[in-house]
């Protein structure tokens, strides 16, 4: 959200790191193939959905009283996506 990268506990994930719970390092489709992209946004599509049914609930980094970033916790995460928990 600012450009600088947020700190999460290790219980958590940020919305933008999403794509490390799929074992990529990256999200760029140069590095990772289309593939890779397709997975990405499905997962990213699928955390957005259970979020709007209340499926889980989204966490905010504040510092200075301003967002600086948004974030989920894995264990959360984990059952949408149906991924095995030792994958993270």
């Amino acid at each position: 959200m600012n450009g600088k990268v947020t700190r999460w506990p290790d219980d958590s994930v940020g919305a933008d790191q999403l794509h490390e719970m799929l074992g990529y390092l990256t999200r760029d489709p140069e590095v990772i193939g289309e593939n890779g992209s397709l997975q990405i946004r499905r997962l990213e599509h699928a955390v957005d959905q259970a979020r709007e049914r209340g499926q889980i609930k989204r966490r905010r980094a504040v510092s200075a009283g301003r967002v600086v970033g948004n974030g989920y916790r894995r264990s959360d995460v984990q059952p949408v996506v149906k991924l095995p928990r030792e994958r993270y």
